[in-house]
């Protein structure tokens, strides 16, 4: 069941209270917030640009933070566009759902996407893209390889996953880990896009989804 937020800071705009709710969240978690800058519009851009979102029928955001991209993605799909943002920590999800109150903000867990699909009425292999946030070389290799098959599996054949690290390639083992990860599970791997006009720079992946859906287990 969702869980109901409620926001804990009161004064300010919601950009203000996302920025010290974001800093507030990653002293808490570093590990799971992965930066302590939100992603800025440069960033934003980068992780939106060709998943075709103007056709969209099912988008899903992983990670949503404050809403940053949340606003970049809803700048972009048409009306009747189902878009879900999750976003674990109830702090982050009360502010983003004030930010983008248009926005279904589901206050979840990411390795939980199957659950979510089926509760939210998302068939397997239906949604057009998904927008992941989420610091994946920085959690649990079950829980990447989690994220990315039930990612996989909720996108449809041609569907987008797009996904950002603030490492270099060969900088770490974790980060070609992920690559093959995506490999496996969505299929072609695009990039990484460098993004040097982000604080810090970043890095994003785009992958195209391969094949029939079927049952990844």
């Amino acid at each position: 069941m969702n869980r109901t937020v409620q926001p804990r800071l009161e004064r300010g705009s919601p950009k203000k209270k996302g920025t010290l709710a974001f800093l507030l969240a990653f002293v808490r978690s570093p590990k799971d917030v992965g930066t302590c800058f939100a992603s800025g519009p440069a960033l934003a851009a980068a992780m939106i640009d060709r998943l075709g979102l103007a056709e969209a029928r099912t988008v899903i955001e992983l990670g949503a933070g404050t809403g940053p991209i949340t606003e970049a993605i809803l700048e972009r799909i048409p009306s009747g566009c189902r878009f879900y943002a999750i976003e674990r920590d109830p702090d982050l999800a009360a502010v983003l759902q004030k930010r983008c109150p248009g926005v279904r903000v589901l206050a979840r867990d990411a390795t939980e996407l199957r659950s979510i699909c089926a509760e939210e009425g998302i068939s397997a292999g239906s949604a057009d893209a998904v927008v992941c946030s989420l610091p994946l070389m920085a959690l649990p290799l079950r829980a990447e390889a989690r994220i990315i098959r039930e990612s996989s599996r909720a996108l449809k054949p041609g569907g987008m996953f797009t996904m950002v690290t603030y490492w270099k390639e060969g900088m770490l083992p974790a980060v070609r880990r992920c690559r093959v990860l995506m490999e496996r599970r969505l299929g072609r791997v695009l990039g990484p896009v460098t993004v040097t006009e982000n604080l810090p720079s970043a890095y994003v992946y785009r992958c195209v989804k391969s094949g029939p859906t079927g049952d990844l287990g």
